[in-house]
């Protein structure tokens, strides 16, 4: 009975009970496999497609950082770099506060462009200078070849407004006879009186110096300048031999662009000379013509006369006649 048919049937039962136990489980374990491959290909494609995004996110924060951080910069510093190369300082050097090669190719530019400035106004200053220089220059030249007096003022009133284009002056002249201070000629038209002052009331003619010494510090003011320009004014004596003969006034001396005190000083030189030498000139030439003991007129007035005439006459094709008199029988007496 252990192994009859029974046993045999029922042994065949079970195996295949068995069989389909095994198949079913194997059925099930492809199933969940398919499910987790599946699920495996869905996150797989997921993380690709996170990974894809993260990188483009990263691109783009690259890309957008490189154009705020260097390509904006760097063109914005190249820009500057071909106006500063055409001289052109008017224009404005960008800041960037990062600390890193951009940040300092600003700085080394922003230096570039102060010393470009720097460079700029002392040329400037320099031209301004060297034409200050040349029309002193000119102006000695012109007042070489004056004759009289007056020459020398037209020379004054000519060349002091183009050396000193925003400075107000006089020219003063001094008269022995009265003694006093005399206005010949202003430029620009200066503040105050054209009235004669006593030689004594200007503290440049008694030091024999500029005055003031040195521009906006505390001193005592000339008595002939008007109240209201006094401390902006100075006073640069005419000295020839020693001696005051004329006065330049200047207004306005404290003013950004008006040129240096030396020059004012070097064209009061010329005029000082200038005059020296007419006066000089006049001197000698009434000396000459004029006898010394009676004050009358001698014989190289007459020569000079005489000369003048003629060539008066010649010219217009004129007669000329000379009367002589003998008014003193000085020839009784040799």
């Amino acid at each position: 009975m252990l192994y009859g048919t029974a046993y045999e049937t029922e042994l065949e039962r079970m195996q295949t009970q068995i069989d389909r136990f095994r198949q079913m489980l194997e059925h099930r374990a492809a199933v969940a496999i398919d499910q987790a491959t599946e699920r495996s290909r869905i996150w797989r494609t997921l993380s690709e497609i996170m990974v894809g995004l993260t990188a483009l996110m990263f691109l783009f924060v690259l890309g957008f950082i490189l154009k705020r951080r260097v390509l904006y910069p760097v063109v914005r510093l190249s820009d500057v770099v071909q106006r500063l190369a055409s001289q052109d300082y008017a224009v404005e050097t960008p800041h960037f506060t990062q600390v890193d090669e951009i940040g300092d190719m600003a700085q080394a530019i922003r230096i570039f462009r102060e010393n470009g400035l720097a460079r700029q106004r002392l040329e400037q200053q320099r031209d301004a200078d060297w034409a200050i220089r040349e029309l002193l220059a000119r102006m000695t030249q012109r007042l070489q070849g004056c004759e009289t007096i007056e020459d020398v003022i037209k020379v004054a009133e000519r060349f002091a407004p183009n050396i000193a284009p925003t400075i107000p002056g006089k020219l003063y002249v001094l008269d022995t006879d009265p003694w006093q201070m005399r206005c010949v000629a202003q430029w620009l038209s200066p503040a105050g009186e054209t009235t004669p002052f006593s030689p004594d009331d200007c503290w440049a003619i008694r030091r024999g110096l500029s005055h003031p010494p040195v521009q906006g510090e505390p001193d005592i003011t000339c008595y002939h300048l008007p109240e209201t320009h006094a401390g902006q004014s100075l006073c640069v004596p005419l000295i020839a031999q020693g001696e005051a003969i004329g006065l330049l006034t200047f207004q306005n001396v404290t003013a950004s662009d008006a040129p240096s005190r030396a020059y004012l000083e070097l064209m009061a030189e010329a005029l000082g000379l200038a005059l020296a030498n007419q006066r000089l000139r006049s001197a000698l030439l009434e000396k000459a013509l004029f006898d010394s003991l009676t004050g009358l007129r001698n014989r190289h007035h007459l020569d000079e006369a005489l000369h003048s005439q003629m060539a008066l006459a010649v010219h217009t094709h004129t007669p000329l006649s000379c009367l002589m008199i003998d008014i003193d029988h000085f020839k009784n007496h040799q």
